[in-house]
């Protein structure tokens, strides 16, 4: 196959490995998109769970090969989902992710967010921001990010699936299958529109939902015209009651309408860390 040169120039970093695919004991899929299933799966020689992701669209080797690319230039960071490396089943290549145990963001916040305090949302808003800031120094866009591609391990938001991410250097792009909340107005007038303030917009509303613990525009009942209509028309959810003013002020500078005004990815982290130190001390 051609992908097995490719794989040879993909050039890993000293975290990424290849291992044979009878060394895992499959579970069962426990996610189907688009363009790829999710397996867990544990190590036939370890008890820990892992996940393989296995392409299922027309350009699967393509996403393999791309996705591999951005996965190994970000590497390892506590609030990314860690890649282990790749493996080879039924003629197929598919990468090997950390399980996270708590499952992802929406899940998570429909379970417990009657339990969490400010001081438990603005930990999950830094874990995010620390993410993604990570991955924007790398010069790496996400452009899929919402709160169902942020997973929660052991109490810690890590940012996953980089389907979707593009290298900012090299304009290597894969297609934008994300959720309309998410998306700026401005990829709906140019769709090859996409840049780091882009997933700043994306955050800002994953910001207003970690506040009120509700998906964004649910009261439009998942109709996407109408859902874009109010996005190129500037109408965004509501601030939630006992928001604190700093945290207000912070998601709706990330989802304004024109990307220039909305702050850096080091403004976001920081601003979240300082807000985050003050909840500590109270």
């Amino acid at each position: 196959m051609k992908i097995d040169k490719t794989i040879l120039d993909v050039g890993f970093n000293k975290y990424d490995q290849y291992y044979a695919f009878d060394s895992f004991t499959l579970h069962g899929c426990i996610d189907k998109g688009g363009s790829a299933e999710i397996l867990q799966c544990s190590w036939k020689n370890h008890p820990s769970i892992i996940i393989l992701k296995c392409f299922e669209s027309s350009n699967k080797e393509y996403d393999f090969i791309r996705e591999v690319k951005i996965l190994s230039k970000i590497g390892r960071h506590p609030n990314i989902i860690d890649f282990y490396g790749i493996t080879k089943g039924d003629n197929e290549y598919h990468i090997i992710l950390q399980y996270a145990d708590n499952g992802n963001l929406r899940d998570y916040l429909e379970k417990i967010f009657t339990k969490l305090c400010w001081q438990n949302k603005l930990e999950i808003a830094k874990d995010i921001a620390n993410g993604l800031s990570f991955i924007h120094d790398k010069d790496i866009i996400h452009r899929d990010l919402h709160s169902k591609n942020i997973l929660i391990h052991k109490g810690q938001a890590k940012i996953a699936d980089f389907g979707c991410s593009a290298d900012d250097k090299n304009n290597e792009y894969g297609n934008i299958n994300g959720l309309l909340p998410y998306i700026e107005p401005q990829y709906f007038i140019n769709t090859k529109y996409y840049y780091k303030k882009s997933d700043i917009y994306s955050f800002g509303i994953i910001l207003w939902e970690i506040s009120s613990g509700k998906p964004p525009f649910q009261s439009l009942n998942n109709d996407n015209r109408a859902i874009i209509c109010h996005i190129l028309g500037e109408n965004r959810e509501i601030p939630v009651k006992n928001t604190p003013e700093k945290y207000r002020e912070l998601y709706t500078k990330c989802w304004d309408y024109e990307p220039k005004k909305r702050p850096e990815t080091k403004f976001v982290l920081e601003t979240l860390k300082s807000l985050y130190s003050q909840h500590i001390t109270k």
